[in-house]
């Protein structure tokens, strides 16, 4: 098995049918740098008061956290990161201190990669993201559905697509390892997913949504290989415009994340009209709902005009999964020329142009 460190403070009962919000740390919660070896080193020696979260990101979790109703229904929350596990503690207190709550955390086990002399496996990412959600799903309830949240400066998008595909038995081992070696892995590697993928029990198509923060300088139209089901979003405000859309959140919940957005990071009522403008023309949310949540939001000084004009525009709109039998994963074709054409320059991906520099 992969090494990695799992902490889960909740079970659920057997029965449990609602949904299980999984959401990676490293550049999706937290602004963190592990691009080089010394951001890496600087992970686990960072106070939690030094860390800093993605403006608006600790709101549009407890709106998830939440859920739609009246009364929370305390949706299970677990984090992912590529850290190791001395992180965890320092974690939790930064989640204390933006008033998250969750119920659990997966690290990726440093010492046990060094021990076994794999140092290349600390700056991998797909094979340890593909064991460790592989692993948290053998602890759920056969009939959970998951929310999974990341970013997209690295593999979160191909590593979440062949996650759900692999539970709805969408892809076999030998798709899957062509998959894995495209990707660099090298044996060993492909052989500990291969472990975690034969303790897989319960398979079912369980994951109901993706959301991918974009930070890698390509737009949304790159991500529309994997289909309308993977929401590529700005900021966390398209996050939870999108959430309430889909019944995971409460409108008044677009008003915290604002409001989170606008305390001192330099973003202006006008970039929330943007953000409107744009998850509006990409379908993310009806232009109905759209003007029904941005008055409310102009009412408090949050937002300034939206365009009575704005409409959902196909072309920035990403195809059902249906098209192509429920599957997430494009062919490996699809998905590398999405990955080098689609660029924010792209006239279907210059949203991503503006994005936020907190």
């Amino acid at each position: 098995m992969f090494p990695l460190y799992r902490r889960d403070d909740r079970r659920l009962p057997g029965d449990f049918e609602g949904h299980v919000v999984t959401c990676d740390v490293d550049k999706t919660y937290l602004e963190t740098d592990f691009r080089s070896l010394g951001g890496l080193l600087r992970i686990p020696l960072e106070w939690a008061e030094d860390k800093l979260t993605v403006p608006g990101m600790a709101a549009a979790l407890s709106a998830l956290r939440h859920g739609p109703g009246a009364q929370s229904r305390l949706t299970p929350l677990y984090f992912l990161t590529a850290s190791p596990p001395p992180l965890a503690r320092s974690l939790e207190r930064k989640m204390l201190l933006d008033g998250v709550q969750n119920d659990g955390i997966t690290c990726k086990a440093w010492k046990t990669i060094l021990m076994r002399r794999r140092p290349a496996w600390i700056k991998r990412q797909i094979a340890y993201k593909l064991s460790a959600l592989l692993h948290q799903r053998t602890f759920l309830p056969r009939e959970a559905r998951e929310i999974l949240i990341g970013d997209d400066i690295e593999i979160d998008p191909l590593a979440y697509a062949l996650y759900a595909d692999i539970l709805a038995k969408r892809i076999d081992d030998t798709e899957l390892l062509i998959w894995l070696r495209h990707e660099g892995c090298d044996v060993d590697e492909i052989r500990e997913v291969m472990e975690h993928k034969s303790a897989l029990r319960r398979p079912g198509d369980r994951v109901e949504a993706v959301y991918i923060r974009l930070v890698s300088g390509r737009g949304p139209a790159a991500y529309h290989v994997f289909g309308a089901d993977m929401v590529t979003y700005r900021s966390p405000l398209q996050l939870a415009l999108s959430a309430v859309t889909r019944g995971y959140a409460r409108e008044t919940d677009v008003v915290e994340v604002a409001r989170e957005l606008l305390d001192g990071h330099g973003v202006t009522p006008e970039v929330i009209d943007d953000e409107f403008h744009g998850a509006v023309e990409r379908g993310l949310l009806t232009p109905a709902l759209a003007y029904e949540t941005h008055d409310q939001l102009q009412i408090l000084g949050l937002a300034s005009k939206l365009d009575p004009t704005v409409n959902r525009v196909e072309a920035r709109c990403a195809p059902s999964r249906d098209d192509r039998g429920g599957r997430w994963t494009p062919s490996l074709e699809e998905y590398e020329q999405a990955m080098t054409q689609a660029l924010a320059t792209d006239a279907a991906g210059n949203e991503a142009q503006r994005s936020f520099d907190f």
